[in-house]
This record gives C-alpha cells, sequence and structure tokens, in this order.
C-alpha cells in the first residue's frame, strides 16, 4: 500500500490575499476601518504594556532543553499579577526572562487568594488563582 500524494492539500497564502486585493473597493474599507480603530482606541484610555501574557511554558508536563512546563504569568498591571497552570520550574522561567532583580519585585505582585487544583489520571494540573 502506498501513500497517495495525487490529492495533497497544499496552501498558498498569498493567492488568498491577492484575491482578497482584487475585491472593489477592499482597499478604501481597509483604510476606513483602520480609521474607526484608530480614533475608538483613543477614547479607550489604554496603556499599550498591561495586561501582558507572558507564556513562562509550553511543554505540558513534559519539559525539554527549549521548552520548559506549562506556565503563564498574567500581568494584570504593574502592581497585580496572576499564575496560571503553573509547574515546576516557574521561578525559573520568571528569572529567566526578567531577570534576579526583577523577578522579586514580579512576585511581590502575586497575592494569592484562591488555589485550585485538579487531578487527572495521566498527569497533574495546577490552576492558581491570584488577585
Amino acid at each position: 500500500m502506498k501513500f497517495d500524494t495525487k490529492n495533497e492539500i497544499s496552501l498558498h497564502p498569498e493567492e488568498y490575499v491577492n484575491e482578497v486585493f482584487e475585491i472593489d473597493g477592499i482597499l478604501d474599507a481597509l483604510a476606513e476601518l483602520q480609521t474607526e480603530i484608530n480614533a475608538r482606541t483613543k477614547t479607550l484610555h489604554i496603556d499599550n504594556e498591561y495586561p501582558k501574557i507572558v507564556m513562562l511554558g509550553t511543554g505540558s508536563s513534559i519539559p525539554s532543553k527549549v521548552r520548559n512546563t506549562s506556565g503563564i504569568l498574567l500581568r494584570v498591571d504593574k502592581d497585580h499579577s496572576m499564575l496560571l497552570d503553573c509547574g515546576e520550574g516557574t521561578f525559573g522561567q520568571i528569572v529567566k526572562i526578567y531577570g534576579k532583580s526583577e523577578a522579586h519585585n514580579i512576585l511581590k505582585t502575586i497575592k494569592v487568594r484562591r488555589s485550585f487544583i485538579s487531578i487527572n489520571i495521566s498527569f497533574f494540573y495546577f490552576v492558581f488563582f491570584f488577585l
């Protein structure tokens, strides 16, 4: 039995983009949309730095040289942070990303109010909610 390569799916994103640009008035519509988005953004007074999601690891429960175990740091603002799904090595990742001196400041912004732990037969999954 052979693998049939005649019906391979091939994606060509540039063809899709070119097809969209062929639609009459699309550039004008995009420019108008961008103007509207910019106007609304100015009225929201959004701080561009926060909230910030920092992926501390995406390796599930098995770390590797390039992927730490799962961990997400949610920086709500300068003084408040949450850790979600933090596995072993989370502190090390915070130090690696922010440096030793800033890591201490990051840890001070995490205040534990609730901790939820769910256990599955195949793995342990930790989720911490901090406010």
